[in-house]
């Protein structure tokens, strides 16, 4: 069984991930202006490296295991995704391992023979924050004239069934007054799993802390409600990706054949990411390599906030933002700042999972 490092209490990182994101290319047809990840790569993933990469996460840790996709837009590589994720289910067939495998897409190139193809291999997740008005004033395609995308993924979408889709929404400063109608929107729509959450690469003042609260309780009340009628067919993860447990046990490979410490590695320049390579499709996953590296950025960015996690109430609850101390050192910025904003957040949406019938949590057990 893998096993945790843990520094007064804070967890660090699984001896053997169970997760693997792979980044076949770091391109996207979007270009969100809250996007964090650096898409400077210009390699992409052969179908070899992606094989040999499948391969070395599969011998390793634990029988049930998660690949995803979700770096750049997967389905600009629509038919090398496919291929991979026919040869990573048949791989983990033979090894008697689950595999579960989740693709999340802007839904831009989403049509109903790939989505016939993925519902039955895949989790699906899309990418849309609202209504129009709140999507397009922050995702527009990547083109000269910066069109809007709301109404040509609402096309794309708007037949599929939602059983096997997941909504994702970014949650931004300018939106939280309409979060609940945007839920209510998708709720409309005939989606029934969703993941909101907010920015963190941003601090935000009292007002909008508490709007966030209410707008959030008030969705927790219509799902607590619905399911009470339609038993439990509605839910929500009551986390942010970016401080949720894949840090953790999520080792990447990235679009140029190499494995790296964790998926949120991408918001590094492409040139200071090397120091956290952690093996290749050629020579394999340095395991305690990467849990020396994990276990030496955590002291670090556990020792500049004076290590007061320790003696909050929700350590065994919460995950330390690992990413977002990474952010703000590679940007020059105070983290202290933005780590009191994240703990704001936290405790809101922690307070939130707390209670109720509803709740989809993505902290890491404690083991």
């Amino acid at each position: 069984m893998a096993h945790q490092i843990c520094i007064n209490r804070i967890q660090v990182a699984d001896e053997y991930p169970s997760q693997m994101e792979i980044c076949i290319s770091e391109r996207c047809n979007l270009d969100c202006n809250y996007c964090f990840i650096n898409k400077i790569n210009p390699r992409e993933l052969s179908m070899e490296q992606a094989r040999r990469g499948i391969d070395l996460f599969l011998n390793m840790g634990p029988k049930k295991k998660t690949i995803t996709f979700n770096s750049g837009e997967p389905l600009l590589k629509a038919k090398k995704l496919s291929n991979i994720i026919v040869y990573a289910l048949s791989k983990a067939k033979e090894r008697n391992i689950k595999l579960d495998i989740i693709v999340t897409t802007n839904g831009l190139l989403l049509n109903r023979r790939i989505f016939n193809f993925l519902s039955n291999k895949a989790q699906i997740n899309i990418s849309m924050d609202g209504r129009k008005e709140s999507h397009d004033a922050h995702r527009l395609l990547k083109s000269a004239k910066k069109c809007a995308s709301f109404e040509r993924i609402q096309k794309n979408t708007k037949h599929l069934p939602k059983e096997n889709l997941r909504l994702i929404a970014t949650l931004t400063k300018d939106n939280f007054p309409y979060i609940y109608d945007n839920f209510i929107f998708f709720v409309g729509e005939g989606y029934k799993k969703f993941d909101f959450f907010p920015e963190m690469f941003v601090k935000y003042n009292r007002y909008e802390l508490d709007l966030l609260r209410s707008e959030m309780t008030k969705i927790k009340e219509f799902i607590l409600e619905y399911n009470n009628k339609e038993e439990k067919t509605m839910n929500m993860f009551w986390t942010n990706r970016l401080w949720g447990k894949s840090c953790y046990n999520k080792v990447l490979l990235g679009s140029d054949g190499n494995f790296y410490l964790f998926d949120a590695i991408l918001i590094l320049p492409r040139i200071k990411r090397s120091k956290y390579i952690v093996g290749d499709t050629n020579t394999g996953i340095g395991y305690k390599k990467r849990q020396r590296l994990f276990a030496s950025i955590m002291n670090e960015a556990y020792t500049s906030i004076e290590k007061r996690c320790q003696f909050c109430y929700l350590n065994q609850q919460c995950i330390f933002p690992i990413p977002l101390f990474l952010w703000c050192k590679q940007n020059q910025k105070n983290f202290i700042q933005y780590f009191n904003n994240f703990c704001k957040v936290a405790k809101i949406y922690l307070g939130l999972s707390k209670r109720g019938n509803c709740d989809k949590i993505e902290f890491k057990d404690k083991k």
